[in-house]
C-alpha cells in the first residue's frame, strides 16, 4: 500500500506544473486586459474623430482623435510584447515559436487601425 502512495518529489512535482497552468492563465486574462485597454483606445480615437468632424480647422479634429488611437495601439503593442516576454519566463525549459501568432495578430490590428484612421481623417 506504501508503494502505491505518490512521493513528495512526485507531489512537489505535480504542484509546480499546476502554478505553471496558473500562472500562465494569468497572462492570458492580463494580454486579454491589454487587448480591451487598446480596443477602447482606438475606438475613442475613431468616436472623436467622428464628433469633431464639423470642427475648424480640420487638423484639430484629427490630432484629438489621434491621441486615444495611438495610446490604444501602443497598449496592443507593449500587451503583445509583455505576454510574449512572461511567455517565455514561464516556458524557460522548452523553447517557444519563433512565430508569435498574438503578437502577429496585434501588429496587423494596429496597422488596420492606424491606416483606417488615417483614411478616414483625410475624408
Amino acid at each position: 500500500m506504501a508503494d502505491e502512495e505518490p512521493s513528495k518529489q512526485e507531489l512537489a512535482s505535480e504542484r509546480t506544473d499546476w502554478a505553471r497552468v496558473r500562472t500562465a492563465l494569468a497572462n492570458q486574462r492580463t494580454f486579454a486586459a491589454w487587448i480591451r485597454t487598446g480596443l477602447a483606445g482606438v475606438a475613442f480615437g475613431f468616436a472623436a474623430l467622428r464628433l469633431l468632424q464639423d470642427v475648424d480647422p480640420a487638423w484639430l479634429a484629427a490630432a484629438v482623435g489621434a491621441a486615444p488611437l495611438l495610446l490604444g495601439l501602443a497598449a496592443l503593442l507593449l500587451g503583445a510584447r509583455s505576454y510574449r516576454a512572461t511567455e517565455q519566463r514561464i516556458h524557460a525549459d522548452r523553447p517557444l515559436l519563433r512565430f508569435d501568432p498574438l503578437g502577429a495578430l496585434a501588429s496587423l490590428f494596429a496597422l488596420v487601425a492606424l491606416a483606417a484612421y488615417v483614411l478616414f481623417a483625410l475624408r
